[in-house]
């Protein structure tokens, strides 16, 4: 499994300004870590105020609109990350954002010295015979393989000294949203619905979830290099956090998606804040079993927010009165500023997988979709609390599809949950860069769609208004 969500790979000896301090403001390394993620996620707001404000205006209801926020977290994430800025300044990049310059510079010396007395070696001869020979060379290669793990032991060190303020922010805003998004769930009205609720789990969590692990398992590469070492958890661990994010449950944004699945079936609305409550527990213990497996302290920053999603779903608040106002609709800016930290430790160039990129994208968008379809079109899955009110779909074929399919549309709003299990897990090393620029634009193309999920929703209600009136 590769990693290449640090930045660009290695480079040669400490002969650019970098080195001499010459195109770097003189400021030490911690006061840098303080003070760039803090600008980062300023920048992403203030981008995101400025493109809902001129560009991207949305209803009363929205704070900032889906498509401002994702724009300006990727615009600023990608700008100021290894993608653009670590290409264009690669040193001063390396010194300010990610560190470990010095102790990176340290590991390559260590091992152009290595190479320089092999070759002066193999140049001068020897006279000694091949055993003492070959004994010799056991205890170079020995002696070098530990002062190389030295080496790498002290770049790993500083890099995630440097990255844990990144952490501890990045952390605290993902609680933040978390917060915000307990905040839109009500509390289920009617009685419980068993049988239909585990059954539309048991879809969203084994389709997305199942297809997203063995797409995971065959995309991602085995560690190379020693940027590997850069990456803090293994293999099965990335994948618990990766699959986590894709079975978490939804959060409807307001506008349509809030009143599709009341609308489409009586009870509807309840089935689906069950069905996403159960998921988010699920997502939240797929995440604690990765985040007890990880090492170290990234596990408490990162752990946090998945923790208190699950708590604030179990938790919801009342459902307001009838003739309450809507509250206005927030968290655009939580999610600007944690797309672009993500995006602030992910070489979007060197990490571009476009099949694992895709079939994320799907997974987290129509797969959810589709999921729910299929568990609500199965004859043990009743989606209402009483039978004789419900259109039944097997004897209403189009207008029980086109009821299904508006039901199914909410269950495809969990980018912002996503976002908080998958924007602290990227900071603190814990995903490797193709999964973790994977999640992102999956995260991105579905919040940033949910103008087109409110439109077909209307599309779809406006079909079956003209199927009901042609009968």
């Amino acid at each position: 499994m590769g990693c290449r969500a640090l930045g660009p790979a290695p480079r040669g000896p400490d002969t650019g300004p970098a080195a001499a301090g010459g195109t770097v403001p003189a400021m030490s390394p911690m006061l840098w870590s303080l003070l760039v993620p803090a600008l980062v996620a300023c920048a992403a707001v203030a981008v995101a105020r400025l493109l809902h404000r001129f560009c991207l205006r949305g209803g009363p209801d929205e704070a900032t609109t889906p498509i401002a926020a994702v724009l300006a977290g990727l615009a600023v994430g990608l700008a100021a990350g290894p993608s653009i800025a670590g290409r264009l300044a690669p040193e001063a990049w390396e010194r300010i954002v990610q560190g470990g310059g010095d102790e990176r510079i340290a590991l390559q010396r260590l091992r152009s010295a290595r190479a320089a007395d092999e070759l002066a070696r193999t140049a001068a001869g020897g006279t000694v015979d091949e055993e003492t020979a070959r004994e010799e060379r056991r205890l170079r290669d020995a002696a070098h393989r530990t002062e190389r793990e030295h080496a790498i032991a002290a770049w790993r060190d500083a890099v995630w000294t440097h990255r844990l303020p990144r952490l501890v922010l990045t952390g605290a805003l993902a609680a933040t949203l978390a917060i915000a998004l307990g905040r839109t769930v009500t509390r289920p009205r009617g009685a419980p619905g068993g049988l239909a609720t585990l059954n539309l789990v048991l879809f969203l969590v084994a389709l997305p979830g199942g297809l997203g692990a063995l797409l995971l398992d065959l995309r991602l590469p085995a560690p190379e290099g020693d940027q590997a070492a850069l990456l803090e958890v293994g293999a099965r661990t990335a994948l618990l956090v990766a699959v986590a994010a894709l079975v978490v449950g939804a959060v409807p944004h307001r506008g349509g998606e809030d009143r599709a699945a009341d609308a489409a079936f009586l009870g509807g609305g309840d089935l689906l804040t069950r069905a996403g409550n159960l998921c988010t527990v699920a997502a939240a213990l797929l995440a604690a079993i990765a985040f007890a497996l990880g090492v170290g302290a990234a596990a408490a920053p990162a752990a946090l927010p998945a923790l208190l999603l699950a708590t604030v779903r179990l938790v919801p608040r009342p459902s307001p009165a009838p003739d309450a106002a809507p509250a206005r609709e927030g968290g655009g800016g939580l999610v600007a500023a944690l797309l672009a930290l993500a995006l602030l430790g992910i070489d979007a160039v060197a990490a571009f997988d476009p099949w694992l990129l895709i079939g994320l994208v799907l997974l987290a968008g129509d797969g959810r979709w589709l999921a729910a379809i299929l568990a609500l079109r199965l004859p043990a899955a009743p989606a209402g609390r009483d039978d004789d009110e419900l259109p039944d779909a097997r004897r209403d074929r189009a207008g029980g599809m086109l009821r299904t399919m508006r039901f199914a549309v909410p269950a495809m709003s969990a980018a912002r949950p996503m976002l908080v299990l998958v924007a602290p897990a990227i900071v603190a090393g814990w995903l490797p860069g193709e999964a973790a620029l994977a999640l992102v634009a999956a995260i991105a193309v579905v919040d940033g769609t949910t103008r087109a999920r409110h439109l077909a929703l209307a599309q779809l209600e406006e079909t079956e208004r003209e199927l009901d009136g042609d009968r």
